[in-house]
């Protein structure tokens, strides 16, 4: 049985998992937490990929189990009064806790509109000192709202209103983004053609980029060099320059629209962009010839081929090589700048190992319920790998569920709906942030959704 199919790769464990000393655990190997013991070898059983997927989810969940446990938390209560356990790791396990009981919150709620669109997007800004983190949504009917969501509100407040009446769009928002580095400015695009720049005090346009043609998707690198790349109706990658006002470069190579597009954490030069086509090329920006790396999901190991070819040769760029069979309309970068995860509209989701040269596919199976055939942007969000021992991705599903996987190996811890009679679609996601364990997701009937911890097992679990 391949990886594909629903198989599992002795190999993977070797790549993502590696048992650790003192305290006892499971980490990514490309993130290693700095207080990690080097690494042990391991020797897998090769004979059986279902055996061996058992034994590592059933190691990882043992592993866990004792955060699960009411006793435990006793316990580490006490050692951490004590003082035989440090603040920040006994953080870790309060707040990985909290995964265990995710379901939909009452509170806050968000006013309804009388004739409700579909919320397209939602992003919280990234300030570590406000009390009261600011949400945007952007929805299908040009609206652009700024919301206060405080931790402890039970209900929010909507600071602003921009729409095609005021000042704002003409059509459907596509995408929106606080500036990262401050406050005081959040960018929006639409199917309109532009990309406007505002000032979050006066919800004011400072600036709008005309591209000409309908933005699917854009990201402001997080590096600070004022660059932001945007994904059109074509084929080019536009990379803008807020600083100069102006586009500074064109990217070529997609045989498709770009729908979706990712700078790296670690690196300002480094892009990865998707096509219609199902490409995921890597950029240099600072090269003429920036395409430094096209993603094939054959090629599984580092000796292997790059798309159909036989030749091994790592620069070797063919159009034929693909990351997913159909589109790939959603890119999302591990923290340390090595591991690129992808979707697509073939039902999966790809972990890309960037270690290697060329990129090699992990060949991780995040299994049958993942649903994905709306061409649109798709938002995934990984939780930040600080807060937690294990990261765990969210997923809007397009069967009207949020999946959550454990990210290590593909587990899917929940299946997140309000009800069965009333599961409409989520379309984006975001987090509140500082240890909340809050989630927040945009539906197509106009409806922002809270998720978070609850006193009672109120959703499906796996």
């Amino acid at each position: 049985m391949g990886a594909e199919d629903g198989g599992y790769e002795p190999r993977l464990a070797e790549h993502f998992l590696i048992q650790q000393t003192t305290p006892i655990r499971y980490c990514l190997i490309s993130t290693p937490s700095p207080c990690c013991a080097a690494p042990t070898n391991h020797t897998l059983p090769c004979d059986d990929r279902e055996t061996t997927r058992a034994e590592i989810t059933k190691s990882i969940d043992d592993l866990l189990a004792p955060i699960r446990s009411y006793n435990h938390m006793e316990s580490l209560l006490l050692n951490r009064t004590l003082g035989n356990i440090s603040h920040e790791n006994f953080r870790k396990v309060a707040t990985e806790s909290l995964y265990y009981r995710i379901g939909p919150l009452n509170e806050p709620k968000f006013p309804l509109r009388k004739r409700p669109v579909p919320i397209t997007c939602l992003n919280f800004n990234t300030s570590k000192v406000r009390r009261h983190e600011y949400l945007l949504s952007g929805d299908a009917g040009s609206s652009l709202k700024l919301w206060k969501v405080g931790s402890q509100r039970a209900k929010t407040e909507m600071l602003g209103d921009i729409n095609k009446g005021n000042g704002g769009h003409k059509f459907g928002i596509t995408y929106v983004q606080w500036w990262p580095f401050d406050d005081g400015m959040f960018l929006s695009s639409s199917y309109d053609t532009s990309l406007k720049v505002w000032d979050s005090s006066t919800l004011e346009e400072a600036f709008t980029f005309e591209l000409g043609m309908k933005i699917n998707n854009f990201d402001i690198s997080p590096l600070g060099d004022s660059l932001i790349a945007v994904g059109c109706d074509s084929t080019h990658v536009r990379i803008m320059d807020l600083r100069s006002t102006s586009s500074v470069q064109s990217l070529s190579g997609h045989n498709g629209t770009v729908l979706s597009c990712k700078w790296s954490p670690t690196d300002g030069n480094i892009l990865a962009t998707g096509s219609s086509e199902g490409e995921v090329r890597l950029w240099d920006v600072r090269k003429t010839n920036a395409c430094v790396t096209q993603l094939d999901l054959y090629r599984t190991d580092k000796d292997g081929a790059i798309a159909k070819n036989q030749s091994k040769r790592i620069g070797v760029l063919k159009s034929s090589a693909k990351a997913h069979s159909s589109n790939c309309n959603g890119i999302c970068w591990l923290e340390n700048g090595k591991t690129l995860l992808t979707t697509g509209g073939d039902d999966k989701i790809r972990v890309w190992n960037l270690d290697i040269p060329g990129g090699v596919n992990t060949l991780l199976n995040f299994g049958q319920f993942v649903k994905n055939k709306s061409p649109v942007y798709k938002t995934m969000i990984l939780s930040p790998n600080c807060e937690t021992e294990v990261q765990y991705l969210w997923y809007p599903s397009d069967n009207g569920e949020i999946l959550v996987f454990r990210l290590m190996d593909g587990k899917l811890m929940n299946r997140l709906r309000r009800n069965i009679e009333d599961n409409v679609r989520s379309t984006s996601v975001a987090y509140l942030g500082h240890n909340s364990v809050k989630y927040f997701s945009g539906t197509v009937d106009g409806r922002i959704l809270a998720w978070g911890p609850t006193s009672e097992e109120t959703s499906d679990t796996e």
